[in-house]
Formats: C-alpha cells, structure tokens, sequence
C-alpha cells in the first residue's frame, strides 16, 4: 500500500512527480494523479484508504444517533 504522501518519480526524466488531483475512485480507493513539471508526463495511482483512520469522522461524532 502507498501512502498518501508519496511521490512517484517520473519514469521518462526522473524527477519527483507533483500531485495534481485527488478524486474518489472504488469502494475503498482513491485515484491520485501526479504530473512531471519538467517532462509533462502524468500518471495515476490508487491509493486504498481507510475511512476509519481518516481525518473526517465528523459522522462519528456527530448528532445523529441509531433507532432505539
């Protein structure tokens, strides 16, 4: 599993890609691209993510509570 940190080198000039956007992808996964600012080459990464290890769990805390 990659972390949502990494920053992947580009394949063709080798330098360090730069994170362009982040959008929802599968159950579970998020779709990262990353372009070269030196080449323009852009590549895409799924990250799995854990939404109980997230920072948004607002839900969690919040006011709506189960059936009784």
């Amino acid at each position: 599993m990659e972390s949502p940190n990494h920053r992947p080198m580009c394949h063709v000039c080798k330098h360090r890609m730069a994170l362009a956007w982040i959008s929802a992808g599968e159950r579970g996964f998020e779709e990262s691209a990353f372009e070269c600012s030196t080449c323009g080459r852009t590549e895409k990464i799924s990250i799995e993510v854990d939404p109980m290890m997230s920072d948004a769990v607002g839900w969690l805390t919040g006011e709506l509570k189960p059936p009784r």
